[in-house]
């Protein structure tokens, strides 16, 4: 088994940390004792103490300058592999694809025009990620996934604000820019069957929206009864039953409300390409999903009226079923 440079560091200070303790111990016995303490033991503490302090420092200064946020577009590179490990503890199952459906996307998207993994890293340890679908002919920006370990931070910096950050980064000065919004799904609180998922949920809410706030965007709900697709293709007693969820619009300046033909095009860009695009390896598992698809489209549109507001978090509080 191969040992990292960091993990001999570790095992080193561990062993000089037990002998601080060490120290600490002997000190205290033939203080107590009234014993004239050997000299050794009025410079191992300090020693021990100084060396601990400076290796604190080290390691804090190492893991700023090692740490990193980039954009992967291998799909067969051990850290997307890492990333989808943290996928699976991170995300709730009803919530998320099968991994190899994304390396399948990464895959079918050499050039890197549609699909967009940005992995956070410190050292050799992937701590976070980003999943962004982007389709030009709309002019949207979709956020699938940001998913960041939890206990780890940069710089006092919470890590998804800082993942946050490097891809807005990224999406003012590439190929994203010109994108009319950014789009995400959260939970709708006000559909939530326990007390605890909708805690989980408003406080998720929360979580993106000050986050966003942070880096120059402002977030709202578009105000419409939106339902996620199922991930499947799903049978015909399932159909109608899918999760109520909040579409969230991010842009630098926010409009007073969208007009039918905007929420059309979301809806339409959502349910008839961001979702059925790549679902399967066979065609015909695509065309079923599109038709599942655009029923719900059909359904969604039919009854929007010409001016659809927005939702702030009070708003959406204010409307919950609790």
């Amino acid at each position: 088994m191969k040992i990292t440079k960091q993990e001999i560091i570790a095992i080193f200070f561990t062993v000089l940390f037990e002998e601080f303790l060490r120290g600490i111990a002997r000190f205290s016995t033939q203080f107590t004792n009234s014993i004239v303490l050997d000299r050794s033991y009025y410079f191992t503490i300090p020693i021990s103490l100084l060396i601990l302090i400076s290796y604190f420092i080290i390691t804090r200064y190492n893991k700023a300058k090692n740490f990193k946020i980039y954009r992967e577009k291998d799909y067969a590179a051990r850290e997307v592999l890492d990333a989808l490990e943290l996928y699976n503890k991170r995300i709730p199952p009803n919530e998320r694809f099968v991994e190899s459906d994304i390396v399948r996307w990464l895959k079918e998207d050499p050039k890197g025009k549609r699909d967009f993994f940005f992995i956070a890293r410190i050292f050799d340890q992937v701590v976070g990620f980003t999943l962004i679908h982007y389709y030009k002919e709309f002019n949207f920006a979709f956020i699938a996934y940001l998913v960041s370990k939890k206990g780890v931070s940069f710089k006092n910096q919470n890590l998804t604000f800082a993942i946050f950050k490097e891809v807005t980064r990224y999406i003012n000065k590439f190929g994203l820019k010109k994108s009319k919004a950014l789009l995400f799904e959260v939970a709708d609180p006000r559909h939530e069957s326990s007390d605890i998922k909708y805690k989980n949920s408003v406080a998720r809410i929360r979580h993106f929206t000050t986050i966003a706030e942070q880096t120059g965007f402002h977030v709202r709900a578009i105000n419409i009864d939106y339902k996620q697709p199922h991930l499947y293709i799903p049978d015909k007693n399932e159909v109608g039953k899918e999760h109520s969820m909040l579409i969230m619009y991010a842009v630098k300046i926010m409009p007073e409300f969208l007009l039918k033909d905007d929420v059309e095009n979301i809806l339409n860009f959502i349910y008839n390409r961001l979702y059925p695009e790549s679902f399967s390896e066979i065609q015909e598992e695509i065309n079923l999903y599109k038709r599942y698809t655009n029923i719900l489209f059909i359904s969604q549109v039919s009854n929007l009226p010409e001016h659809i507001n927005f939702l702030s978090l009070n708003q959406i509080l204010k409307k919950t079923l609790f």
